[in-house]
């Protein structure tokens, strides 16, 4: 049986948390908006979404990347598929080594939503086999 897949989405701009949130929603899937700060962790470990799609701030990158590897190293969260999303793209190009460690794909704002879609898509994908959520 088919289900719905559910995807939460961390940023720091609400503008753009509305903009994914609404658009994936359009799409099919449940998803939920929270900003990007200390509590995102707990929140990815009680919701267990099947993609989160999490913003990498070019000032603080180091917060992202350590957000990651908790997730990678919990057990009930390691096999979640991230999107990481970034307005610097030099930043997500220095880091592609470590971020494909990590299993994340990258998405460069600004992005189109065609390519959002295209993003997740690959990411469900990528994890196992999807749950069954497309």
């Amino acid at each position: 049986m088919r289900t719905r897949c559910t995807i939460m989405v961390a940023d720091s701009c609400p503008a753009i948390r509305t903009v994914m949130t609404e658009f994936l929603a359009d799409q099919g899937y449940l998803a939920h908006c929270f900003p990007a700060d200390h509590r995102t962790i707990d929140s990815i470990r009680r919701t267990q979404p099947d993609l989160v799609i999490l913003e990498m701030h070019p000032i603080t990158p180091h917060r992202t990347l350590l957000l990651l590897d908790r997730l990678r190293r919990h057990e009930a969260t390691r096999a979640i598929p991230v999107l990481v999303s970034s307005t610097d793209e030099r930043l997500l190009d220095d880091l592609a080594m470590p971020l494909d460690h990590l299993n994340c794909i990258t998405l460069s704002k600004p992005f189109d939503l065609d390519q959002l879609l295209i993003c997740v898509t690959e990411a469900l994908h990528r994890s196992h086999l999807s749950n069954g959520c497309f």
